[in-house]
């Protein structure tokens, strides 16, 4: 292990869960490293450590793609960008009607690739099929992610949401 960073961030994918080959948090303590936190409560992107070593921050995000794709959407974009001296950070997020139905209940925070697009002035925005942490494919069709809040149990077509814009 080296004794001293030479580099601000340092981000991994894969070994952030607690399964038997998920090592990221047995590497993190035999570094000495302090935790900042060890999962994130948001569907698809929930297994997330983080902490310092010396001035350099460390981040293991999971191995599921889409996961991945939304821990660092949702938290380490905003990081990077502040750390590289931009004054917007975040995403764009605007509100969109829900073109169909989304029910999955769920106690955390979950986000939904989608696709966003304008129909006759109207932002209308709608899950991708096949959305699985592990589907590429989602990935590869959405252009935004529904932010659903946490407790929601389910939305009606039409309803109101906030919506992320990842292009």
């Amino acid at each position: 292990i080296m004794q001293s960073a030479p580099f601000d961030v340092l981000i991994t994918t894969g070994g952030a869960s607690i399964g038997d080959y998920d090592l990221m948090a047995a590497v993190f303590k035999k570094m000495d490293v302090p935790l900042l936190f060890l999962r994130l409560s948001i569907k698809q992107g929930m297994p997330v450590l983080a902490g310092f070593w010396n001035t350099s921050l460390l981040v293991a995000l999971s191995g599921n793609p889409a996961a991945a794709s939304v821990s660092f959407d949702v938290l380490l974009r905003p990081v990077l960008r502040k750390m590289a001296g931009f004054t917007e950070w975040e995403l764009p997020v605007i509100q969109a009607k829900l073109k169909t139905a989304f029910s999955k209940p769920i106690q955390s925070r979950r986000f939904i690739f989608a696709k966003c697009e304008p129909v006759a002035g109207v932002m209308y925005v709608e899950p991708v099929q096949f959305h699985g942490n592990g589907m590429l494919s989602g990935l590869a069709l959405a252009n935004a992610l529904i932010d659903v809040p946490a407790y929601c149990e389910s939305l009606k077509a039409g309803t109101d949401v906030r919506v992320r814009l990842l292009k």
